[in-house]
């Protein structure tokens, strides 16, 4: 088959960068991509170009490398028509895409009130001070001191006593809620613990998982997709969310990483294995994704020809358990990362950088050492692992399944950091656990440590930690699969 690679025209090189022009971004070209692209014309053939740039100095593997480069980033006609064809349309806004719920998500208020406690509770919108500005508060609370509303970064924020808002009750219940009712709360109040991001295949709308009863919280109330006429008027109108993937160092086009979290979180309801064990294997997908993308045929339908191919195998020896000396390695590995979490987290505090979070950060450092000093203790002995109760497995799944369908998947854009990060906020979800209640756990206990991870990660306080441990991610996905299976407490030291 003749090949004659073109560059779309939304894409056009600038000197040493690529320009889409359809999402406004610029691509730095190095080596034999700043030497390639510009000739890529639709006129000469691939056989050509490839003598011509290897006759010059370039190597054979370089040059290859650098067309899949292009490839993966969608800036050549034939790879990922369909999907860029989509993009464009929505873009454009001649295509609306429609809200996108996870199969089974639903939310039901426990009413514990740590959602008021340890935020910055805000910003708030123009409709929503109007709103506050309309109730007669000095007389619903006469010990509460106006101002209400406090300006903090360039936003308007309701206004803390301490780390609580000021409208939180003795009864850890919203005080404008009790007197007012539900709609005189702020929208972001109404909204929580929910987010929600537009994305080509629909506008998601996910629990963000900080909910300090989310083992019970994410498992009981009203399915978020009968809870969609009350949630949608909330929504502000989102932005295209379409970033690059980095993934060991290679830029993907998020339509392609986007195919992949989907497939994960269809992996997840397969019940194979348990959370900590569907983690592992996911990233034993990744793994294939990045080997065999790399290697992609230099052809029109690449690579989403083998994007398709590897998705549609589901491996039953992506579970199997990593071997001893592996496990061994990446725990090793994992005892340094979580070290360097807690040296980040005491900085932010001491730096004033965590804000109203810093009591809760406090915690979190404080989980994390006991996790890594038990790591240290454990590391190199993996024990029987029991099958975690039901009710446990199922906890962590929704966890994962909502994690992956996220906005906060990939770190810094990097997908395997991503991973680590969810498989981080699991260990630390069940070493809390096992602090509180040692060995004979129930989901309940899993609610403090997921929700001071949750937090933590998602401050962005740890961004740059997991990132610089990124190339190390199958690693770390290795060490914590055999992290989850250690013994957290002696018997002799559990509180």
């Amino acid at each position: 088959m003749t090949y004659r690679p073109t560059l779309r025209a939304h894409v056009h090189v600038e000197g040493d960068q690529l320009v889409d022009g359809l999402l406004q971004r610029r691509y730095p070209l190095e080596g034999a991509a700043a030497a390639l692209a510009p000739v890529l014309d639709g006129i000469a053939e691939w056989s050509t170009i490839r003598s011509t740039l290897v006759a010059s100095g370039h190597i054979d593997e370089d040059v290859d490398a650098a067309l899949r480069r292009l490839l993966l980033l969608h800036a050549v006609e034939g790879a990922g028509d369909q999907l860029v064809a989509k993009l464009g349309r929505v873009v454009r806004r001649e295509e609306a895409v429609p809200t996108s719920i996870l199969d089974g998500a639903r939310f039901g208020c426990q009413g514990s009130g740590a959602c008021c406690q340890g935020y910055a509770f805000g910003p708030l919108t123009d409709d929503d001070v109007a709103g506050l500005d309309a109730l007669d508060l000095a007389t619903a609370f006469p010990h509460v001191e106006p101002p209400y509303v406090e300006a903090n970064d360039g936003g308007r924020y309701l206004r803390r006593t301490g780390v609580r808002c000021v409208f939180l009750g003795d009864d850890q219940r919203c005080g404008l809620h009790a007197r007012f009712g539900a709609d005189a709360k702020p929208s972001f109040c109404r909204l929580y613990p929910l987010d929600s991001f537009g994305t080509i295949e629909g506008i998601r709308v996910v629990d963000r998982g900080s909910c300090a009863t989310f083992a019970i919280s994410s498992r009981v109330g009203l399915p978020l997709v009968d809870d969609l006429d009350r949630v949608r008027p909330l929504l502000n109108p989102p932005l295209l969310h379409h970033p690059l993937a980095l993934v060991d160092g290679w830029a993907w086009d998020y339509g392609l990483f986007l195919r992949f979290t989907t497939a994960a979180t269809t992996l997840i309801r397969r019940n194979l294995g348990t959370a900590s064990e569907t983690l592992h294997a996911i990233g034993r997908c990744l793994d294939a994704l990045t080997v065999a993308t790399a290697r992609c045929p230099l052809e029109p339908g690449q690579p989403d020809a083998i994007v398709s191919a590897v998705l549609a195998i589901a491996d039953a020896s992506w579970y199997r358990a990593p071997r001893d000396e592996a496990a061994a390695r990446g725990a090793r590995t994992l005892g340094t990362l979580l070290r360097a979490f807690g040296r980040a987290l005491t900085a932010a505090i001491d730096e004033g950088r965590a804000g109203a979070s810093s009591a809760r950060l406090g915690e979190l450092a404080v989980l994390i050492d006991h996790t890594a000093g038990a790591l240290a203790t454990h590391g190199g002995r993996a024990t029987a692992a029991a099958v975690p109760a039901a009710e446990i497995d199922q906890a962590l799944r929704i966890s994962l399944r909502q994690q992956l369908f996220g906005r906060h998947v990939l770190v810094g854009g990097h997908a395997g950091a991503g991973l680590v990060r969810i498989g981080v906020i699991q260990l630390l979800a069940l070493a809390g656990a096992r602090i509180d209640a040692g060995d004979r756990i129930d989901a309940v206990d899993l609610n403090r440590g997921h929700m001071l991870a949750t937090r933590g990660f998602y401050s962005g306080i740890l961004d740059d930690v997991l990132v610089a441990h990124e190339p190390s991610w199958r690693e770390l996905l290795d060490g914590l699969s055999l992290a989850t299976r250690l013994p957290y407490l002696d018997a002799e030291s559990r509180d």
